[in-house]
């Protein structure tokens, strides 16, 4: 018998805004171009040319990294992948706590972690070497539960 999986992205609709604002910030760059003409550019600063790409891109990419990896949730345990690579494994035995943080923007973001978060605030667990996080919305949380074994309790924190 083969036992179910599901896999969730750590929170996708992020990573796609800032992908926008990069392209929209490169796309800025072009439209300088198009309607001032190749003379009004030479006149401006490479530097400031670069303003509009750079900070953008610094974003993505830390967005990236953050918030693309996909999460899977087994009867076994939980995986974060990031571009095939494994990086983190954790058996139900070795969760010691499941915590939902809501920010004040709505957002739910479910921790699993190796010690206790206690009362810990979310900047301190998405930064926690031995948590797992991801955003959820009811759908995805009902989904969870169910591989979530049931001496587990997941606790929630305003």
């Amino acid at each position: 018998m083969k036992s179910k999986i599901v896999k969730y992205y750590v929170c996708l609709p992020v990573v796609l805004v800032c992908l926008f604002l990069l392209l929209l910030s490169i796309g800025s760059i072009f439209l300088i171009y198009l309607v001032n003409g190749e003379e009004e550019l030479e006149k401006v600063s490479f530097s400031l040319l670069l303003f509009p790409i750079i900070p953008p891109s610094v974003l993505f990419l830390w967005v990236f990294i953050a918030y693309s990896p996909k999460i899977t949730f087994s009867d076994i345990g939980i995986k974060k992948h990031w571009c095939g690579i494994l990086l983190k494994k954790y058996l139900w035995k070795d969760v010691q706590d499941i915590k939902i943080i809501e920010t004040a923007f709505g957002t739910s973001w479910l921790f699993f972690s190796k010690k206790d978060l206690k009362k810990h605030r979310i900047d301190y667990c998405r930064l926690h070497p031995q948590t797992i996080y991801i955003a959820v919305d009811d759908n995805k949380l009902e989904k969870i539960k169910e591989f979530v074994p049931e001496d587990k309790k997941i606790r929630i924190q305003k």
